[in-house]
């Protein structure tokens, strides 16, 4: 785990230039959702009349303004917990163990994780969408290969302080 941070952080600049681009993006993609959904919304103040499922609304669709909401929140916290704290006594993996030796905060990045499958989980499937991918026979499978992917990712970093908490 040390090795690894080491090796990241030695990039130096160029790790400096990906948090600027990521953050550059996550400014441009939070901009843009809260935009759209500020544009849905002038379109039609009023709720539909019909079942909210309808047109093959999904609880991942139908709850992107919120999951975004909270996985920045996420961020802002981990961003806090691990990258801004500080670092000359103590090893990357010791923050870790110490940060995640709080249930509550462990149960909160779990959660945080599920919120983030969720999220990524439509958007894949939108992507592939905008990108023409959507025609009857391709639906069903970039459907499965959206799901994985994104409870893959979600359980695979939600995997994490689960994996702590169990070796220490």
């Amino acid at each position: 785990f040390n090795s690894y941070a080491e090796r990241l952080h030695s990039l130096g600049p160029l790790i400096i230039l990906a948090e600027i681009g990521l953050l550059f993006l996550g400014i441009v993609h939070i901009s843009t959702g809260a935009y759209l959904s500020y544009q849905n919304f002038r379109a039609r103040p009023a709720k539909y009349k019909k079942k909210k499922n309808a047109g093959g609304r999904t609880i991942s669709s139908s709850t992107m303004p919120y999951t975004g909401f909270l996985i920045l929140i996420f961020i802002i916290l981990h961003l806090i917990d691990f990258h801004f704290v500080e670092k000359t006594d103590r090893s990357i993996y010791q923050i870790v163990l110490e940060t995640f030796s709080n249930p509550g905060y462990t149960i909160f990045y779990i959660l945080s994780m599920v919120v983030v499958a969720v999220h990524v989980d439509h958007g894949i499937w939108s992507l592939l969408q905008t990108l023409g991918i959507n025609n009857l026979e391709c639906m069903p499978v970039l459907r499965v290969i959206s799901s994985t992917f994104s409870f893959s990712v979600g359980i695979g970093f939600g995997s994490l302080p689960v994996f702590i908490t169990l070796i220490t």
